[in-house]
C-alpha cells in the first residue's frame, strides 16, 4: 500500500514522504547508467543480478562477438522483450545468420516457413529472427501470423 499525504507537513516530513515514493538509485544502478563495460562489470560485482547491468553488458558482448558470455549473462535474469531480443541476436550471430539486412532476414523467414512445423531448430531460428527486428516492428505480427498458420 502506498503512503497517503494528509494536510500540511513540515519540510522534513515532506522529504521523508517523497523519499518513500521515489526509490533511490543504488551504487550499482549508478554504475550501470554509465554504460561502459568496466562500469557494468563493477555494477555486477556490487549486485550480481542487476538487470540493467546484465542486459546492457550482454548487448556489448554481442557487439564484440562474445556470444556465449552474453547468453550466460542473460540466463541470470528473467526474460523480458528486450533481453529476449539480445539473446536472439547472440544465437543468430553465433550461427552466422544475417541479422543486419532486413531483406535477408525476411528471405530467411520465408525459407524457414516450410520447416517450422516439423523442425524444432527451424522454429527456434524463426522466432529468433522475429526478435531481430526492432521491438514494435509491424512485420513481427505479420510473420507470427504466418508461423501460426503453418503450425496449426
Amino acid at each position: 500500500m502506498v503512503d497517503t499525504f494528509v494536510g500540511a507537513l513540515p519540510e522534513a516530513a515532506v522529504r521523508e514522504f517523497v523519499g518513500k515514493l521515489a526509490p533511490v538509485a543504488s551504487p550499482a544502478d549508478l554504475l550501470a547508467a554509465i554504460g561502459d563495460e568496466q562500469s557494468l562489470l563493477e555494477a555486477l560485482e556490487l549486485e550480481p543480478n542487476n538487470e540493467v547491468a546484465i542486459a546492457t553488458l550482454a548487448e556489448i558482448y554481442v557487439e564484440k562477438s562474445r556470444f556465449d558470455e552474453a547468453l550466460s549473462l542473460l540466463g541470470r535474469i528473467p526474460e523480458t522483450e528486450a533481453t529476449a531480443r539480445v539473446g536472439s541476436l547472440a544465437r543468430l550471430r553465433k550461427a552466422n545468420v544475417e541479422t543486419t539486412n532486413d531483406l535477408e532476414v525476411e528471405k530467411r523467414l520465408i525459407l524457414l516457413l516450410d520447416s517450422v512445423k516439423a523442425d524444432e531448430s527451424a522454429r527456434a531460428e524463426f522466432v529468433d529472427l522475429l526478435r531481430a527486428f526492432p521491438i514494435g516492428d509491424e512485420r513481427i505480427a505479420q510473420y507470427r501470423k504466418m508461423l501460426t498458420s503453418r503450425l496449426y
